[in-house]
């Protein structure tokens, strides 16, 4: 059940243990991806983050 959830949760696990080009559904990882990013510090002031999460509310 709820395996949107897994998956986020493996993306993040990849790409802290280096991968660099995931093959994912384009809209329902681009949020975990910024957002590992964010956490990692590869997102200077959050703004690849802020930047993926309005653009998923605009698709909503």
């Amino acid at each position: 059940p709820e395996r949107e959830y897994l998956n986020s949760a493996f993306l993040a696990l990849a790409i802290a243990a280096g991968i660099t080009c995931p093959i994912a559904h384009p809209g329902k990882s681009a949020l975990a991806v910024r957002a590992t990013d964010l956490v990692r510090g590869r997102d200077d002031y959050a703004i690849r983050y802020i930047e993926a999460a309005q653009k998923m509310k605009k698709n909503t």
